[in-house]
């Protein structure tokens, strides 16, 4: 559950697009990993959100995780 709370939809193309997708799980977004990312239509701004979501044993996210400067 999300403490984030739903913006007014804006109106465009893009934005109709967006919207269809909302809550969609689309794979990818990791070379290193099997990660998967989930579309939010919610916008601010000219902004939309795509969250991905890695592997618990993916090594990008483990060095992101340390704070080493490169992944492996």
């Amino acid at each position: 559950m999300s403490n984030r709370r739903k913006l007014p939809r804006r109106q465009g193309p893009v934005d109709a697009l967006i919207a269809r997708l909302d809550g969609a799980r689309l794979p990818g977004g990791c070379d290193r990993c099997d990660a998967y990312q989930v579309v939010s239509a919610y916008a601010i701004g000219p902004v939309h959100e795509i969250d991905v979501y890695h592997d618990a044993s993916c090594p990008y996210l483990a060095a992101f995780a340390t704070g080493e400067r490169t992944a492996p």
